[in-house]
């Protein structure tokens, strides 16, 4: 099972910024969400208008998501909040889905 975000960086703001500030959100995210591994952040700029991206998280099953939403031991909210929040503020089209990978029958 997969996490996928896809995202716009927002008007003024460089891949770079918007990468350098993933790679943050993504080491804390790690330490509070460990059942999940990040897969990887992906950059999609040579076809179309604008850099988009997309970020991929292996999760073991949906019940990960209990643990996302419990106490991260050892991790207070707020300190993983205003980084997720600096995140927030710089990128646009924020879309996120669930998905399974399909195995032949």
């Amino acid at each position: 099972m997969f996490f996928v975000q896809t995202f716009d960086a927002c008007s003024g703001v460089s891949s770079k910024q918007v990468k350098d500030l993933y790679f943050q959100v993504a080491d804390k995210w790690s330490e509070i969400w460990p059942s999940n591994r990040f897969v990887g952040l992906f950059e999609h700029k040579f076809v179309g208008s604008g850099t988009q991206f997309m970020a991929i998280w292996e999760m073991p099953n949906f019940a990960a998501f209990d643990e996302w939403h419990s106490e991260w031991p050892g991790v207070k909210e707020h300190d993983f909040v205003g980084l997720e929040n600096q995140l927030w503020d710089i990128i646009t089209n924020n879309a996120t889905r669930v998905m399974e990978r399909c195995e032949p029958a």
